[in-house]
């Protein structure tokens, strides 16, 4: 996964369906990883998108998605805030997750539109735009 021979999403994907050890591992590997392997990075953050919301591991899964939308590379900022949506969508449909609340992801958004990238602000409307009025 780390050289990029097979598919890295794929993987990360089904890590992450292990549960919270597999959540864990990909926590722990994207911790590890140098900045600069950011489609490694990438993948992982998108896996997390997937996280069980019911079990008590998801707070260090969003807890890891608030940090890592700090990353130098705009491209794991964007799939940072896209995770943290469906993570909200999924959150909103199995009950709620106080960390997904709307008082806690839209001023986390509001930040990110002043980012240099444009992606990345056009993704933070985007996901205020769809909390509705």
């Amino acid at each position: 996964m780390k050289d990029g021979s097979i598919n890295r999403d794929n993987v990360a994907e089904t890590i992450v369906r292990l549960g919270p050890s597999g959540e864990q591992l990909l926590i722990e590997m994207l911790n590890s990883q140098p900045v600069t392997n950011f489609k490694l990075r990438k993948g992982i953050v998108h896996a997390l998108s997937q996280a069980n919301s019911d079990h008590n591991n998801i707070d260090f899964v969003i807890e890891t998605l608030f940090k890592t939308a700090g990353d130098s590379m705009a491209q794991v900022r964007k799939e940072c805030l896209e995770s943290l949506q469906i993570l909200h969508h999924r959150a909103k449909q199995a009950g709620q997750v106080t960390f997904l609340k709307p008082n806690t992801l839209l001023p986390f958004y509001f930040k990110f539109l002043k980012d240099k990238d444009r992606s990345v602000r056009m993704t933070a409307l985007q996901n205020i735009v769809e909390f509705g009025a």
